[in-house]
């Protein structure tokens, strides 16, 4: 992949047909908050990505700007923190959302710290 292409996603169809390309900057200013909690349910189930995928993602950022990789530990932090809120689980995320009650009171407590910008 060049410089250049990375910043740049290819929208394809259903049908895998390219559509249209979209700098990636663009499309970040252009979503909402509930745009990115559907972009974010829509890529967790395109090809069931999980644990391993977000460790691939984490790679990735390695290389970005030191305070983006902070906001972004923290904006992950956020969604696990909100999703460890709900009262109502099954089977299927019984387990997460109670991990996600833990790490909720580790940072009520103190116990972990998140850090703020700088």
């Amino acid at each position: 992949m060049s410089d250049q292409s990375k910043y740049y996603i290819k929208v394809k169809d259903y049908e895998g047909k390219e559509v249209a390309t979209v700098h990636i900057g663009m499309l970040a200013k252009s979503l909402t908050l509930e745009n990115t909690a559907e972009l974010l349910q829509d890529l967790v189930n395109s090809g069931m990505k999980d644990y391993r995928d977000g460790v691939e993602v984490g790679k990735h950022l390695r290389s970005s700007h030191r305070t983006l990789q902070a906001s972004a530990i923290r904006f992950a932090l956020g969604i696990i923190i909100a999703l460890g809120e709900q009262e109502y689980t099954d089977a299927r995320n019984e387990m997460p959302v109670a991990m996600a009650k833990q790490i909720k009171a580790l940072v009520e407590d103190g116990t972990l710290k998140m850090g703020w910008m700088i």
